[in-house]
């Protein structure tokens, strides 16, 4: 004879499946995190640098996502890395302070091309780096949202011009500026959960000094970078 009691197993087991399918979690990144190639690693070189699509999974809709904001609501690095964290995820929209507008003068320090094709530019707010004195931040040109834009491409390529216009780059190698390059750039504030506890730079550039950020804020994507 069947047992009618036998299903009762797979019947107590429905809510758990159910609840695990519905769970997102969060895919690995793509370059977002290991940002920089150390000693041994291969490096995969480049080309068509104002054309790259952004290839990242982390918020993806909000680093390709500017803000619409005319009127700067942050003058300065030090009001943006001052922000309260948002309360956000790996698919975030842009929330709260990271609607607002940011414009600045910096002078810019290095740059890096990690592997979600965003260009991570490193910036503060004295002619020269001096550790414990610069305030930094990262600031994102960010990849095109897909092969029609314009107007993602056209921040890459003023990004380019400032930079000598290279036909190529290296992934995850930091370009240190020989003098610091006077900007003014402009872009929404942007929370990176990538990146909670900073860490955005490079220890390559000013004789093994460090030079890194000090928590998750940044400008991403650059809405104008001159």
């Amino acid at each position: 004879m069947r047992n009618p009691l036998r299903p009762l197993p797979l019947l107590l087991l429905l809510p758990f499946v159910l609840a695990c399918a519905s769970t997102r979690v969060a895919p690995q990144d793509r370059g977002e995190r290991e940002e920089e190639v150390t000693a041994g690693m291969m490096v995969m070189v480049v080309d068509d640098l104002p054309n790259l699509v952004f290839e990242g999974l982390s918020r993806a809709a909000a680093k390709t996502t500017m803000v619409t904001a005319t009127v700067p609501t942050y003058t300065t690095i030090t009001a943006v890395t001052g922000l309260t964290p948002p309360s956000v995820d790996f698919y975030s929209p842009r929330t709260g302070d990271e609607n607002n507008l940011a414009t600045f003068g910096a002078y810019l320090y290095a740059y890096n091309l990690p592997k979600d094709n965003d260009f991570h530019v490193i910036i503060g707010d004295t002619p020269t780096f001096t550790a414990g004195v610069t305030n930094l931040i990262n600031v994102e040109v960010s990849g095109r949202p897909d092969k029609t834009d314009t107007v993602f491409k056209a921040v890459r390529n003023q990004f380019l011009a400032i930079i000598g216009n290279p036909t190529t780059m290296s992934y995850g190698t930091y370009t240190c500026m020989p003098l610091p390059i006077a900007i003014t750039v402009s872009g929404g504030p942007f929370w990176d959960v990538s990146h909670k506890s900073g860490g955005s730079g490079t220890s390559t550039c000013y004789g093994g000094v460090q030079m890194k950020t000090i928590n998750g804020w940044e400008l991403h994507p650059v809405n104008s970078i001159q």
